[in-house]
């Protein structure tokens, strides 16, 4: 919409709507790469699932783990308890052992976000855990973590860096294995 105003101060007021898609589209997976069915999956973390006031007008907006398996790249699980520490978890139940190689955090929403450092570790049951099979430094909006195949139930990321001023947080957690 376009139209003139007199010289002078004056105040204007808008309105409208923005259609936003959701889920943002999929980055593509490598060729030789195979995504896992994540759908019966469960997520926990180290700390309590939460809210996080979005905005000047603290609108809550749900952070709790499971976002970060739904499927949408625009939700997703950050822990809003603190800033980057050693020894925050977040973990997830694939109900059955699988067989992968590949781990992808997608943080393209909260860039900064990236985990500083992580260990992965593996177990069949969620009590006893692997030595740990991966462990690296996170990299901004996406992390690829790769790793000499596994079987197992459980996995978990382990924050072992510690960054003063940003959360962790996960949009979308993607487990692959070669096909």
């Amino acid at each position: 919409m376009k139209f003139k105003a007199a010289p002078g101060t004056w105040r204007f007021v808008g309105g409208g709507a923005v259609s936003i898609g959701s889920p943002k589209p999929l980055r593509p997976a490598a060729a030789n790469d195979l995504m896992l069915d994540k759908q019966s999956w469960s997520a926990s973390a180290s700390v309590p699932d939460g809210t996080f006031p979005f905005s000047g007008a603290k609108i809550p907006v749900d952070v709790s783990a499971t976002n970060a398996i739904d499927g949408d790249h625009w939700t997703g699980w950050r822990d809003m308890t603190k800033n980057q520490y050693p020894g925050q978890w977040f973990q997830v139940d694939m109900k059955q052992q699988m067989t992968f190689d590949k781990i992808v955090l997608d943080n393209t929403w909260a860039l900064w976000d990236s985990p500083d450092k992580y260990s992965v570790v593996v177990s069949n049951d969620g009590t006893n855990w692997s030595n740990p099979i991966a462990n690296g430094s996170g990299q901004l909006g996406i992390t690829t973590i790769t790793f000499p195949s596994q079987t197992a139930r459980h996995i978990r990321i382990t924050q072992t860096g510690a960054n003063a001023m940003y959360h962790w947080s996960i949009y979308e957690f993607d487990v692959y294995r070669k096909h």
